[in-house]
């Protein structure tokens, strides 16, 4: 096993909760309200091009470091802390609403509260990604990212039929 410095795994650390964003008390909510913050003007205001590739850099990251640190924590699929995943799904939640020009800060709460709703009953398909239990950490943290975009999506099908 690839053995990892004090600094390193700090960084991970630091990418997997959000800055400690995972520590808070609710951490998927609190996660998902820090990217509503955040994320809505970044995406406002540098538009969808570079949002996409901020998205695709934070589903990367988070991947990574949520894979390294589920190396030293084999025993754990979704460890309640590591909320990038949250950043992840909201992000696109955002970045929909503003490639579907559904970008009123109204739509972006109902997003929110979907994505939120979505995230926490975990309706199929995205429970079948949610019970997968992978035994490699890359494959675990793929899952975990990867039940979040499945939320997102399902907040901005709904998102679509209420504002289209």
């Amino acid at each position: 096993m690839q053995k990892f410095s004090k600094q390193q795994l700090s960084l991970y650390q630091n990418i997997a909760t959000m800055g400690y964003v995972g520590y808070l008390p609710y951490p998927g909510t609190a996660a998902s309200f820090v990217t509503l913050l955040v994320g809505y003007p970044i995406v406002f205001l540098m538009g969808i091009p570079v949002s996409l590739f901020l998205c695709l850099l934070v589903l990367f990251l988070g991947s990574v470091a949520c894979a390294v640190l589920m190396r030293i924590r084999p025993h754990l699929k979704d460890p309640r802390d590591y909320v990038i995943d949250e950043c992840a799904g909201q992000l696109i939640v955002i970045l929909g609403i503003m490639m579907l020009q559904f970008s009123s800060l109204s739509s972006q709460v109902v997003g929110f509260l979907l994505f939120r709703f979505f995230d926490g009953i975990k309706p199929w398909p995205i429970c079948l990604i949610n019970n997968w239990r992978p035994t490699s950490p890359g494959l675990k943290s793929t899952a975990l990212m990867f039940d979040d975009v499945l939320a997102a999506f399902a907040s901005l099908v709904v998102l679509y039929f209420i504002y289209a």
